[in-house]
Formats: C-alpha cells, sequence, structure tokens
C-alpha cells in the first residue's frame, strides 16, 4: 500500500489527478494507493507521496509539518503559470520537491510521478534530512511583519505608515523587499501570498531582516 496526500483547493484537479495515479501504480507496480486529505504531525510520517499545491512565494516560505516526513518521501508541488523558480535559499523541507506544471496533459503527470517515485525508491535521488531548528528558510523582519498584517486588514501604504508613524516611501521599501524575498511580481499576488502564507499579529516577536 502506498500512502498519498494531496492538499489542493481545486476539487477538480484532485479528482483527475487521484484516477490516473491510481490507474499508474496500479499497472506498473501492481500496487493501490490510499489518499488522505488531512496533513498532520501525525498522518505526515506515514505518506510515500505528498502533494501539494505552490503558489507564488510558496517555495521559499518554511512548511513545518514536513520536517517530520518519512525518508524518501516524494514532494510533488504542482503550480500554474510560470515555472517556480529553484531558489538556493529554499528551505530544506522543499530541496527534494519535484515542480509539475497543473495544466499539462495528466499523461505526462502521472510519467513525471512514476519517475520521481521510481527515482527515490532507487535512491538516485539525493535526500536533504528537512531540520526546521538548522533551516535558512527565508524569514520577514519584525518590521515587515507587522507592515504585513496591516497588508492583510486591507490597510494601503499611506495608512499603514501613519499607524506604524513612518514614512510611506518606506512601507513601500518594505513590501518591494518582502516581494523580492519570496519571488512575488505584484500588489495583487503579495496580497494572496500573505493571506494564504503569513499568519501574524502586530506584536509578534519573530526574527529576520532584509
Amino acid at each position: 500500500m502506498i500512502n498519498v496526500i494531496i492538499q489542493d483547493v481545486d476539487n477538480f484537479f484532485k479528482r483527475g489527478l487521484i484516477e490516473a495515479l491510481h490507474q499508474a501504480f496500479e499497472a506498473k507496480y501492481q500496487r493501490s494507493l490510499t489518499f488522505y486529505e488531512e496533513m498532520t504531525e501525525e498522518t505526515i510520517g506515514y505518506m510515500d507521496i505528498i502533494i501539494i499545491e505552490v503558489r507564488p512565494g510558496d517555495n521559499v516560505q518554511c512548511y513545518p509539518l514536513l520536517q517530520y516526513r518519512k525518508k524518501r518521501s516524494v514532494i510533488v508541488g504542482f503550480y500554474e503559470g510560470d515555472a517556480p523558480l529553484l531558489q538556493p535559499r529554499a528551505p530544506l523541507c522543499l530541496k527534494n520537491m519535484v515542480y509539475l506544471n497543473k495544466r499539462s496533459p495528466m499523461t505526462k503527470i502521472r510519467n513525471d510521478v512514476l519517475f520521481a517515485w521510481n527515482e527515490h525508491i532507487t535512491g538516485n535521488c539525493e535526500w536533504v534530512m528537512p531540520n526546521c531548528k538548522t533551516c535558512s528558510h527565508v524569514m520577514l523582519s519584525r518590521q515587515q511583519q507587522k507592515i504585513a498584517h496591516f497588508t492583510i486588514k486591507g490597510f494601503n501604504n499611506r495608512q499603514i505608515a501613519g499607524l506604524m508613524n513612518i514614512n510611506a516611501k518606506t512601507v513601500s521599501a518594505h513590501k518591494h523587499c518582502i516581494m523580492e524575498k519570496f519571488n512575488i511580481d505584484n500588489n495583487a499576488e503579495l496580497v494572496q501570498f500573505l493571506r494564504r502564507r503569513i499568519a501574524i499579529r502586530p506584536d509578534d516577536n519573530l526574527e529576520g531582516t532584509c
């Protein structure tokens, strides 16, 4: 039995992927798959294949639960649009991720997942033990955390500047720095990323610099 977890909000895509992988692994390895939806500390250690959705900024953002995954498990990140840049600063938990385009033909997706699985189980793929304590993943400074918080709340640069008693140009510079850190191209992607991945309060004690 091969355990698979899929973290993706697109249910139509998930159904097609589940069916394709069922057929592929049954035909090639004569093995059945069991699919899970909830990723927790308890379930992650049993997963052989971990499939997650990757949006702008996610490929340098820490996924703490992945430090508990089993050795030689396969991580597949599905993206839309332009391919995520391979980042030298990517967190250890994502070093082995296989990036696949959601809009690729399902036959290509199926074959790429099979290839990744074969590379991992044969030991041809380099294994990096994830460890959040030694990982140099991208973080936000305390000032950037505050700006992120107010951005999520819907305040513009001038309003944020007033709330923080700083210059509006300073707010703009910090936002630009955040976008550079996470390879985000525009303000819309920035807001989506912050709402999706940054759960913070303005008084949180978090480290990191620009």
